[in-house]
């Protein structure tokens, strides 16, 4: 299987990206453990790895993004790893779109165990999409929600909702965010999106 990364973050002269991951999937790397990811422009970077079928059925592979200043001092992102799970993939190619998140952000602290246990409301898991074959996955953190709320998309197209504000796509909650997958084969692209809030109880995005 190919994994592409990409990882937008606006990067100064002299900065690099470097990708942390399990050392069973990845074959090259340098000799702090780390792969470095391709400049493709000051706000994306790529990283392509091939990872062989054997090691990808039924697995999940954590990783992380580093910065390299001029100085050659590695910063890391915030301190939760991300996942890939492969058993929920089949296709022969995946890309993985990701956000730099910055260590001193003040939102990271909605995911520690005082807001996510005692100060926000709760939300049940659950999956907006079962087996049907899809294309595409969005993911999106937002911890600040009402009881009655759920995150929602909209955008271009039958397979996006059309832009109804009465029937956007809710999004199911999974961890620490929301999911969707979505079947954007015949979709026209580019295809314009966005995230919204839906409140159930009101019927309206």
């Amino acid at each position: 299987m190919k994994c592409q990364f990409f990882l937008s973050y606006h990067t100064n002269y002299g900065d690099s990206l470097w990708f942390s991951g399990d050392e069973d999937f990845l074959r090259t790397k340098n000799e702090n453990g780390l792969l470095p990811l391709e400049y493709l422009s000051a706000n994306f970077w790529k990283l392509e790895i091939e990872i062989p079928d054997e090691k990808v059925k039924g697995q999940k592979l954590e990783y992380k993004y580093l910065l390299r200043n001029r100085n050659g001092e590695f910063v890391p992102e915030s301190n939760y790893k991300r996942v890939v799970d492969f058993s929920k993939f089949q296709m022969a190619t995946i890309k993985i779109c990701d956000e730099w998140n910055f260590a001193g952000a003040y939102q990271n602290v909605f995911y520690t165990s005082p807001f996510e246990n005692v100060l926000l409301p709760s939300h049940k898991k659950s999956r907006t999409v079962g087996d049907e074959p899809f294309t595409h996955i969005f993911k999106i953190k937002y911890p600040l929600l009402a009881k009655d709320d759920v995150m929602c998309i909209l955008g271009d197209g039958l397979q996006m909702g059309n832009w109804d504000t009465k029937k956007p796509m809710l999004l199911g909650k999974e961890g620490d965010g929301w999911t969707i997958k979505l079947n954007l084969h015949h979709a026209d692209f580019p295809v314009g999106y966005k995230y919204g809030v839906f409140d159930k109880r009101k019927g309206i995005c």
